[in-house]
């Protein structure tokens, strides 16, 4: 699983690694980059990782600029006693009446495991700083991908080896509708 970041984000498609980054034309300034462009993970507030070999920096495959990062999970990559896990977050400061879209890609590679239908993969969350436990998620279902929050919201084919870009627009509100 590899990532190329930018936090400003309803849309998902299949890129290819020639389309253009966002432009001038994109409303809105950009509150945060989560690149890896530092070429380290020096831009995230919070690394888990049971081993410094789990998120790494790389320079193939990219989707823009110089680096991306690489993650990799395996059955037994326990921290603690939650789930297997490696992960990078950064608190963005949303408040509830905030509109914000966040814009990232990320590329599965061809070898990514898909043949376990009743196993999930989050490969992008969000969770509430509150004490309601919410969460919306971006996983992966077995060749799925979903978007869940309160049950599945959105879902398509997984294709593997390629960028996927993910646009999401989120109203910051805990009115779930």
């Amino acid at each position: 699983l590899y990532r190329n970041q930018e936090r400003r984000v309803k849309t998902h498609e299949t890129v290819s690694s020639s389309e253009p980054v966002l432009t001038s034309s994109t409303p809105g300034p950009t509150l945060w980059h989560g690149d890896f462009e530092t070429g380290d993970l020096s831009q995230w507030e919070m690394i888990q990782r049971v081993a410094p070999d789990r998120i790494t920096i790389t320079k193939d495959p990219l989707r823009q600029g110089n680096y991306a990062a690489r993650f990799e999970v395996r059955p037994t990559d326990n921290i603690g006693d939650t789930s297997p896990r490696a992960e990078v977050a950064a608190n963005l400061g949303e408040h509830e009446g905030e509109e914000r879209y966040y814009r990232w890609y990320t590329y599965f590679d061809p070898a990514f495991p898909t043949e376990y239908p009743e196993s999930f993969i989050t490969f992008t969350q969000w969770r509430a700083n509150d004490e309601s436990g919410s969460y919306s998620s971006f996983m992966v279902w077995g060749d799925q991908v979903e978007l869940r929050r309160e049950g599945t919201r959105w879902a398509t084919t997984l294709t593997k080896g390629v960028w996927h870009k993910f646009v999401y627009h989120v109203n910051w509100s805990p009115d779930p509708n």
